[in-house]
């Protein structure tokens, strides 16, 4: 259909040359064709024979968005307002570009300014929702998602970014009642599986959370996080095998996956293959060398094959990386005392019970002291 109208459009363009919404025309069937350098020429011409065509310079801003030229999509809109200061969704989608450049606070004045034109526009409220999360403005964002529901209430996108920043805010089981409405009007909808998926294993629910992965991985099967996502899962569940198989299909599809080699190091570490799992954290590492995880997990590894110098180096790199953590302190602790240097191995015990008490983790505290207290009690023998 398109490429028809394409070619009526070329032959009133031959007939008269200077019909500009025969270009403006000609370059939507373009842009419908995803032919959008052609559309932005013809969006040029259209608007170089009529200056004051606002249809053109909001069709050329959209499509220059649609190329990710945000800067160019917003000039282009900021004429369409200059010449129709009430085109509502040139605010709108001048606020988007501006929130896809990270100028937030920018792009909700534009969303504002759509809303005070159009207070039924319910995307402008989702769009500002969103621009408001991008600011940390978790509730006030939630409040607009709302509303945009409320105008909208078959609006699955806003159920999903409703139920995306509900998760932030650790709300796990509200946030699933969103993406389980925006799943139940769009079935395909791949990111609100992936999301939920998530939510559902940070509830511990990891069978649960594999079943949302599956279907993620029936609709996107080339998605390499999906696949470490449910071997994640796996893992926890202790189907360490086949975790590790997920993660080889992760890798396979995007080598440099660091926290997938990462996670099948530690997988391959619950079955005791310590010098694989090394190797992948050794990996993952590269990849990523300011990753804290991959340093401690690999100086676990290090340690149950007693080299405890090896070890050492490694808690000490995730403490300059990490210096609340808690564990590798203990374990720089443990690994000290059994080289008998145990003045360091005591002022690492200290760190983290003054860390664990400042947590508020009184079960690490305890496990702390009674570390501290059977070092002690093996001096006075």
């Amino acid at each position: 259909r398109y490429q028809a109208a394409i070619e009526d459009y070329g032959e009133a363009i031959r007939l008269e040359p200077k019909l500009a919404h025969a270009y403006n025309g000609r370059g939507t069937a373009k842009a419908n064709l995803r032919q959008y350098q052609a559309a932005i020429e013809d969006y040029g011409e259209a608007i170089r024979l009529e200056p004051k065509y606002a249809e053109a310079y909001y069709n050329r801003g959209f499509t220059k968005a649609t190329l990710e030229q945000y800067q160019a999509a917003i000039e282009d809109y900021g004429e369409v307002i200059r010449l129709e200061p009430k085109y509502a969704e040139a605010y709108y989608n001048r606020g988007r570009a501006k929130a896809d450049l990270e100028q937030h606070q920018a792009a909700i004045e534009d969303f504002d300014e759509a809303i005070r034109l159009e207070p039924k526009l319910a995307h402008a409220y989702n769009g500002r929702g969103i621009a408001k999360a991008d600011l940390e403005q978790y509730h006030a964002a939630i409040d607009d998602y709302y509303e945009a529901i409320r105008l909208e209430p078959k609006y699955a996108l806003a159920y999903y970014i409703r139920g995306f920043t509900k998760a932030t805010l650790g709300q796990y089981q509200v946030a699933i009642a969103d993406y389980n409405e925006a799943i139940r009007l769009e079935p395909k909808y791949a990111e609100a599986y992936y999301c939920r998926g998530r939510a559902k294993a940070d509830l511990g629910q990891h069978q649960a959370a594999i079943e949302d992965f599956d279907e993620l991985i029936r609709l996107e099967p080339k998605l390499a996080h999906a696949y470490s996502l449910r071997g994640a899962a796996k893992a926890n569940l202790k189907q360490h095998r086949a975790a590790i198989a997920d993660f080889d299909e992760a890798i396979r599809l995007e080598p440099k996956l660091a926290h997938a080699y990462s996670l099948r190091g530690a997988a391959k570490a619950n079955l005791k293959q310590y010098r694989a799992a090394i190797a992948d954290f050794d990996e993952a590492i590269r990849l990523n060398p300011k990753g804290a995880i991959p340093y401690y997990n690999r100086g676990v590894a290090k340690t149950s094959l007693e080299q405890r110098q090896a070890a050492i180096a490694d808690y000490n790199e995730v403490i300059r990386l990490e210096p609340r953590f808690v564990d590798p302190y203990v374990n720089l602790g443990v690994s000290l005392r059994e080289l008998k240097r145990k003045g360091e191995a005591r002022s690492n015990f200290q760190i983290a019970l003054r860390l664990a008490q400042e947590a508020g983790d009184e079960k690490l505290a305890t496990q702390v002291t009674n570390l501290i207290r059977e070092m002690d009690n093996s001096e006075t023998q």
